[in-house]
């Protein structure tokens, strides 16, 4: 159980359940509290499952933030912030040139995007001692969340012709989540590839096909081979805890967090299972 006396709570957590009843919105400050102070997990299933896995996701992310902190610390201090790029580019404009550009390096499909956040929503600091270095990691962070995210958005009115997103937060984060997995960082490049793949397929139902093949595991991997034609072919396998697809040479399940180096001990994988389970994951 945590010793943690108090935790910070961004504005930014609020904007995923602030359109919940009242009733659910009081459950949910309930749970991160009792997280954030004791480590306590809720049991939430279906939805409210699905927003505490972020919720719990970034709880957990800034933990590691303050780890990082004070090993960097101990050895004189963080690293040199990167420059920040500039905030008031036309995102449409810029996902077009994305999705026009004929010959694309091999780089943004292989380059691993280690600042994604998918817990765009919520980003709760459970630190009772956070520092100024670690606010604007976080806060950097967010701003190179909020940028995909309108990478995003603006490919989808692109091929759609909308002015908005019309899919759901969960279907956002779920492609950006599955592009982090694969260490693809052009985002509207694979989306306007599952476009024109479900566009072959001519189905009655173009945007439901389309929810569907774009969070699909199979259509990542066709979408990398083609046009990584000349790479040998990456070798997926099945993680024996949560049946994910992934990379077999990963160390660590990114969906469900399973140490896959020690899948051949007796019991773990077992005992795992009932640990996300009680996590209300899977």
């Amino acid at each position: 159980m945590s010793d943690k006396k108090s935790f910070v709570f961004y504005e930014t957590a609020y904007e995923p359940i602030k359109e919940l009843s009242k009733d659910d919105q009081l459950m949910f400050y309930e749970a991160i509290i009792r997280y954030g102070l004791y480590g306590e997990l809720p049991e939430f299933t279906g939805k409210d499952k699905a927003i505490w896995y972020l919720i719990q996701f970034g709880i957990d992310e800034a933990k590691k933030r303050r780890e990082t902190s004070i090993s960097n610390g101990s050895k004189g201090g963080r690293p040199n912030k990167p420059t920040e790029t500039e905030e008031n580019q036309t995102e449409i404009i810029e996902t077009q040139n994305n999705l026009e550009k004929p010959n694309e390096t091999q780089n943004n499909l292989e380059k691993p995007n280690h600042n994604l956040n998918v817990n765009a929503n919520v980003n709760a600091n459970v630190n009772d001692n956070a520092t100024a270095n670690n606010d604007e990691q976080a806060a950097a962070e967010l701003l190179t969340f909020d940028k995909r995210k309108k990478e995003f958005d603006g490919a989808i009115c692109l091929l759609f012709n909308t002015k908005t997103n019309m899919f759901t937060p969960d279907f956002t984060v779920g492609v950006l989540k599955l592009c982090e997995q694969y260490s693809v960082s052009n985002i509207p490049k694979y989306l306007k590839y599952v476009y024109d793949t479900v566009k072959k397929k001519n189905p009655s139902n173009f945007s439901g096909l389309f929810y569907k093949m774009a969070q699909s595991p199979d259509v990542m991997q066709s979408f990398i081979q083609e046009f990584r034609p000349n790479k040998p072919a990456i070798e997926y396998s099945k993680c024996e805890c949560c049946g994910s697809t992934i990379n077999a040479n990963l160390a660590m399940c990114p969906v469900c967090r399973f140490d896959l180096t020690r899948k051949n001990e007796n019991g773990y994988v077992q005992e795992w299972r009932e640990l996300i389970h009680k996590r209300g994951f899977g």
